[in-house]
């Protein structure tokens, strides 16, 4: 099921959030660790990609991407760079793809971030809230 608000379909539930409350729910913390471990890779084909716009497939390409550790500073290196190579349809698809990821990293951000909970009365939830929310 996919993520859902807590009002009004959970208000029935009595929760308990606080750290080390994942570790109750040990299929949940295994499936969420696969998310958060796997941004490295994609961080790392991000910065393939960012060789490939500048023409460049060395390591020095490789390494200055990774310096600019933010995902904004990054986004804009890799615009800069796709506005100078790609044209028409090459462009368009990096910019549906440059979405998507931002997207993803915001989800993966809320994994990172976020403070988890369990409810007694159901095992099969997990409840995530964003740190301003808690």
């Amino acid at each position: 099921m996919a993520p859902q608000p807590y009002l009004p379909r959970f208000k029935k539930f009595r929760y308990m959030v606080g750290a080390n409350y994942i570790q109750k729910r040990p299929k949940f913390a295994m499936a969420v660790m696969d998310c958060i471990s796997i941004w490295a890779y994609v961080e790392n084909e991000i910065g393939g990609l960012f060789g490939v716009l500048m023409g460049s497939d060395s390591l020095a390409s490789h390494a200055v991407f990774t310096v600019l550790r933010r995902w904004t500073n990054q986004r804009q290196a890799l615009d800069a760079a796709a506005s100078q190579t790609l044209t028409g349809d090459d462009h368009a698809a990096y910019r549906a793809l440059m979405v998507e990821a931002g997207a993803l990293e915001g989800e993966r951000n809320a994994l990172v971030h976020g403070c988890y909970g369990i409810s007694e009365d159901d095992e099969d939830l997990l409840f995530i809230i964003n740190v301003e929310h808690h």
